[in-house]
């Protein structure tokens, strides 16, 4: 599997927040609000990864692959990567093969859960849990010539600019490429535990991040095109009606 994915700075602080709640069993104890975070969107592009010229071989009829070029004595070293962030090539048996890279994008913007049901304390005289029932994904559009590696959904704080191994929430399994089906996703039990408590004792504003890991194979196909996705996050409040 030859994944790649980069960051689009297009669509970074660009993706629109809309969350909608319903008061369910307004009588009823435990009472529980659903909300709906989403669309939640993120862009990738291959071009991101600055790869230098002479990697790419183009003698191939059916398509571009990424070229085997001999390394090590008494070969020339590899090839200068011109990138302000570049992926490292490495000799490796013989051969300039660029080394695993991961990237951290940001996945919509802050979510304010409080404001999104119009204040949490004045409908619940008590929250008892906050927790993310299910992550939905939509990929917009796919023209990678690659299969993408697992995506990972991370969540933090409002002012987190990266990601914490302890707050993984949910990953997108391995996208074909081209293919544009996802749907729903696998939650992570401790990430979602983790979540609510911060959403219940800390802080009803909270952002998600993705995470993905290219590794690049001398021989392969090229990596060409770029993916953009959505995520919807389905969150339910649980506790006592306000009375």
């Amino acid at each position: 599997m030859l994944p790649s994915l980069a960051r689009r700075s297009t669509l970074v602080g660009l993706s629109a927040v809309g969350l909608s709640a319903l008061l369910l069993g307004a009588c009823a104890t435990p009472t529980e609000i659903s909300l709906f975070a989403g669309p939640l969107s993120a862009g990738f592009s291959t071009s991101a990864l600055s790869l230098p010229a002479a990697l790419r071989d183009d003698t191939v009829p059916t398509a571009p692959t990424l070229r085997s070029i001999p390394c090590g004595a008494p070969a020339p070293a590899c090839p200068a990567v011109d990138s302000a962030d570049p992926i490292v090539l490495e000799c490796v048996a013989g051969v300039c093969d660029p080394a695993p890279k991961t990237l951290v994008v940001p996945l919509g913007d802050v979510i304010d859960v409080d404001a999104a049901a119009g204040g949490l304390d004045g409908l619940l005289s008590t929250i008892d849990r906050i927790e993310v029932r299910k992550v939905d994904v939509t990929v917009r559009a796919n023209t990678l010539t690659v299969d993408s590696a697992p995506i990972e959904i991370f969540w933090g704080p409002e002012g987190t600019t990266g990601v914490d191994e302890s707050r993984l929430l949910a990953t997108v399994p391995a996208i074909a490429a081209g293919s544009t089906t996802v749907g729903e996703v696998a939650l992570d039990a401790a990430g979602v535990d983790g979540l609510s408590n911060h959403l219940v004792n800390t802080s009803r504003r909270v952002r998600f991040f993705a995470r993905t890991r290219v590794d690049l194979v001398p021989g392969g196909r090229y990596p060409e095109g770029a993916l953009d996705l959505e995520a919807v996050v389905s969150i339910t409040a649980t506790g006592t009606i306000s009375g």
